[in-house]
């Protein structure tokens, strides 16, 4: 990559990795099975002493997206993992 700021030219090199390929790589990476989490979930911060209750979002899959989608989904598919 190149540009000219200032009237001087720069060249930058660095290393790009195609995100399609990432995704599907860790996909496909039966090693991740067991730490890969496909549906959605709801977290909760509870503290009964001070009555407390507040949503924690932490992960792409406890976003209201992620949940607006599976909610949203077709009922037979409601059983279908990856």
């Amino acid at each position: 990559m190149s540009g000219t700021y200032q009237g001087k030219h720069f060249e930058f090199e660095f290393q790009y990795r195609d995100p399609w390929e990432y995704v599907l790589n860790l996909i496909q990476d039966k090693s991740l099975t067991s730490v890969s989490c496909w549906n959605s979930v709801r977290k909760l911060y509870c503290c009964s002493k001070e009555n407390i209750e507040d949503r924690i979002i932490d992960e792409p899959n406890t976003a209201d997206t992620w949940w607006e989608i599976d909610v949203s989904s077709n009922q037979s598919n409601k059983d279908i993992m990856c």
